[in-house]
């Protein structure tokens, strides 16, 4: 049975919706797919590709390919939370996290 990881993402104040899914395959590659109703999101996926390394996801932030790209084709939004998530999946399913939800919450 192939595990996949997935993660449905409400983008906030944009109210963008983002499904993202993740899956390793038998050569330990990373296959991406996502599906969102934004286009930032969706030039930022098609740059970074549909199949990822362990390596290319553990780097920094500076050199890593998901911010990298977002870096790239995201004009502003800075505060947007699908680069996080991205990474989130993709650690995830390499083993390299645990699945446990995380969570922003205005305190009032």
């Amino acid at each position: 049975m192939k595990v996949t990881t997935k993660l449905s993402v409400n983008g906030g104040s944009c109210n963008f919706k983002t499904y993202i899914k993740v899956s390793k395959s038998v050569e330990n590659l990373l296959s991406l797919d996502v599906d969102s109703d934004c286009e930032h999101i969706k030039k930022m996926t098609d740059a970074i590709g549909k199949s990822l390394s362990k390596i290319e996801i553990a780097k920094p932030f500076k050199e890593n390919i998901v911010y990298e790209k977002v870096a790239l084709v995201m004009p502003g939004c800075l505060p947007c939370v699908i680069p996080s998530a991205l990474l989130t999946a993709l650690w995830t399913e390499a083993g390299m996290l645990l699945k446990k939800d995380p969570t922003i919450h205005f305190e009032e």
